[in-house]
């Protein structure tokens, strides 16, 4: 995943290439959120979920498998991680769903979160500890699912924000 939100402009860039081995089938989904606007995301028909998702509200929540490192998939897990996409349109503030939403039982996701004025990571890893860190909006910044990589391009991928004063590695390397 990319995104970029101009200083300028204050617009936002996101790329997402779903990253899931099975096919399923697709549709649209449009969603009240609890401030009476409109949510609208692809949705995966059988399970409800999705993994990206904007709001009338300019919030864009977008989902990667996995938060640190490839994980071992145990189901049965309490709700979907797309199902939480769509939970965050719920909460008038960003703030109080990452601090209040009850992530027991959810597998291991990363969760990007842009409004006009913040942007915010959020990683779940399973382990009763919710990572969440407030990113700068004026840099670009690259994501990854931890799903798809080896260890050592995932610990280097947390380096993708390019900000001019460091040399980027991982956009230099060939990971093919």
């Amino acid at each position: 995943m990319y995104g970029n939100i101009s200083s300028r402009t204050r617009r936002l860039l996101a790329y997402l290439n779903g990253d899931e081995t099975f096919i399923t089938e697709l549709g649209v989904g449009r969603s009240a959120t609890r401030s009476g606007g409109l949510a609208l995301s692809p949705r995966y028909w059988e399970a409800g979920g999705t993994w990206i998702c904007t709001g009338s509200n300019g919030r864009l929540v977008c989902l990667l498998n996995g938060a640190f490192e490839h994980h071992a998939h145990r189901p049965p897990y309490r709700r979907s991680r797309g199902l939480v996409v769509l939970d965050v349109f719920l909460f008038s503030m960003v703030t109080d769903f990452l601090s209040e939403y009850d992530l027991t039982g959810i597998e291991p996701f990363t969760m990007i979160i842009a409004e006009p004025d913040a942007l915010w990571e959020l990683r779940w890893d399973e382990n009763s500890q919710r990572h969440v860190a407030s990113l700068a909006r004026n840099l670009p910044h690259i994501w990854s699912s931890a799903t798809l990589y080896s260890e050592e391009y995932g610990s280097e991928e947390q380096c993708c924000s390019i900000d001019g004063n460091r040399k980027n590695t991982l956009l230099n390397k060939t990971i093919f």
